[in-house]
């Protein structure tokens, strides 16, 4: 779940940096309720270092699939495109469709490795994913 944590976060600097609330819907997986979701979230309020501005987040996250919800397509997309670029396949990566998303992706303050693209772990800029600091 830290993952959705830092995706949580930064979604609601998002919203909260345009004056707006946050309303998220999350893919449905077998065996993960919204009793689950709300049961993750209370435990984010209270947890020390969660960075999320739960202002900007009054009313939780809700759940839906891809076939109900177009902008989950939209999400697999994105999440598809990024672990392409990262994750080799028969020994090459893909970059060029997460460059092609390049411009969408979060930056505060043009930092976007830090805020907007998580790397696990960190890519040094030297290293074979040093390309990243380019985009």
């Amino acid at each position: 779940m830290w993952t959705f944590r830092l995706l949580l976060e930064r979604l609601s600097w998002l919203a909260r940096d345009a004056g707006q609330n946050l309303d998220y819907t999350i893919a449905h997986v077998v065996h993960f309720r919204k009793a689950k979701l709300r049961q993750y979230e209370a435990i984010l309020r209270h947890l020390p270092g969660c960075q999320v501005a739960w202002d900007n987040v009054p009313r939780g996250g809700s759940l839906g699939t891809p076939q109900s919800d177009e902008r989950l397509q939209w999400a697999d997309i994105a999440a598809s495109a990024t672990w392409q670029a990262f994750e080799a396949q028969r020994g090459f990566t893909e970059q060029r469709y997460l460059d092609q998303l390049a411009a969408a992706l979060y930056r505060r303050n043009a930092n976007l490795l830090s805020y907007g693209l998580k790397i696990h772990p960190h890519p040094l800029r030297t290293g074979p994913h040093g390309w990243a600091y380019q985009i």
